[in-house]
């Protein structure tokens, strides 16, 4: 069994207008990238996802390593894995967009949390807390991304599969949230996303599959005749 590891990489950006209306904003979730591996494609990622996001052109797990998941919030544990070694793996990413709201508005009422489903190790729960980092787009509002990455930098290249099947036997959802805050600390809105774990499936399993399909095929055959 090997031993589990994890990363998170907390890249909370951010904003620009802001009235005292309704606090509106958007969650969505890719596999991006590794930022400790590869940061230069990381880069690129978040550039082209804040450009589809504002344009309204933005596809959830667009970038998966399973292209079953695009238009879903399903992952594949190798959306998940990142390592030093070509090509350098991926990290689940979940983005938030406020359109109307400012760094200056949301210094002291904004907070995310994430919990990270593990059937060996429970729920890791990171409790909520203030972004790290920020960015203000001039014309759009807050926009932002945290990531979460098992890191397989220590497990050797002849091993990294297994690792990662292993991981993959494993692994749950991933719940992500952002929540408001008034200036007495009091929760005025949340709202959360949830990743859902789609393994995919191995040859053995597509093969049952099949006999079973054949097996209620040749079922009917025999009722009609």
């Amino acid at each position: 069994m090997f031993k589990k590891s994890f990363i998170t990489v907390a890249v909370l950006f951010a904003l620009t207008v802001s009235s005292g209306a309704s606090w509106a904003f958007s969650l969505f979730v890719d596999s991006a990238p590794s930022q400790a591996y590869n940061s230069s494609a990381y880069d690129t990622w978040w550039s082209d996802t804040k450009a589809d996001i504002f344009s309204g052109t933005f596809v959830n797990m667009a970038n998966s390593a399973n292209p079953a998941n695009r238009g879903t919030r399903n992952f594949d544990i190798r959306d998940m894995v990142q390592y030093d070694l070509p090509d350098f793996g991926r990290q689940l990413n979940f983005i938030f967009w406020l359109p109307n709201e400012t760094i200056e508005t949301m210094t002291d009422n904004f907070e995310r949390a994430m919990i990270v489903y593990n059937n060996m190790l429970g729920g890791l729960a990171f409790d909520w807390d203030k972004p790290e980092f920020w960015e203000d787009d001039p014309s759009n509002g807050l926009i932002g991304t945290v990531g979460f990455a098992w890191d397989a930098s220590d497990v050797p290249a002849t091993d990294l599969d297994d690792y990662i099947d292993d991981l993959g036997s494993t692994q749950g959802d991933v719940i992500f949230g952002v929540r408001q805050l008034d200036s007495n600390g009091v929760v005025v809105e949340e709202k959360y996303v949830t990743a859902t774990y789609a393994p995919v499936p191995e040859p053995s399993t597509f093969l049952l599959l099949g006999a079973g399909l054949v097996g209620y095929g040749l079922l009917r055959r025999n009722k009609r005749s």
